[in-house]
Formats: structure tokens, sequence, C-alpha cells
């Protein structure tokens, strides 16, 4: 008999393993599974990919509607991606469910192993 545990499955909770009704509410610092209570995070992984392709569906646009002025693209380039990224945060958990995980994206973990404030010896 194997110890090692299932992967959770895309949109269902790390801990109890139940699933999650996706909503644009998942990107909220304050998001908890419903079945057990656990504070949870969207992967930065997927966090990334959805700002990444933001971006470029925002310059694509821009170049769609046929902007080719320096100082328009340069406008418009930097502020296409926010209207498609409020449409990706509500859209792309229904075409590609999120991991969630315990640690909230881009926390950084240190092992502790020098003398000094915050670095105590066990």
């Amino acid at each position: 008999m194997s110890t090692i545990e299932e992967p959770v499955k895309r949109g269902h909770c790390p801990r109890c393993r139940g699933p999650i009704p996706m909503s644009k509410g998942i990107f909220a610092s304050d998001f908890r599974c419903e079945r057990c209570g656990v504070r949870l995070f969207v992967s930065g992984p997927y966090v990334r990919i959805i700002g990444v392709l933001s971006v470029l569906v925002g310059w694509l646009l821009v170049w769609t509607l046929g902007i080719r002025g320096f100082f328009f693209v340069c406008l418009f380039a930097l502020l296409a991606p926010f209207p498609v990224i409020f449409v990706m945060v509500r859209v792309a958990p229904h075409v590609l469910r999120p991991v969630f995980v315990f640690l909230k994206p881009g926390t950084l973990t240190t092992l502790r192993l020098g003398n000094g404030p915050g670095r105590e010896l066990f």
C-alpha cells in the first residue's frame, strides 16, 4: 500500500478535497473554503498567467483598433490590460479551474539558519 496521497484536483480544496464554486471571490485575500473554513489562495503561476494574458490581449486590442502613434500606443498599452483583466478574472476560472494553496503566493520561506532576531536555535 502506498502512503503517497493523490494530487488535489483543480478547483478543489487541498484540505477537505471538496469542490469550490468558481467566482471572482476566489482571488480575494480572505477567501475561505465553504466546507472546512481553511484560508485558501489561488496559486501563483495561475495568477501570473492571467496577468500576462491580460497584458497581451490588451496590447493586441490596441493594435487591432489601429492605434499606431508612439504616444498613443504607450498610453493605451498601459490602460488596455485593466478592462481585460476585469473580464479575465470572471471568465478564466470557468475555463481553467485554478489550483488552490494554503500559502499566499510570493511569501518567502526561509530556513532561519543564523543567529539574530527571529532566528531562534532549536
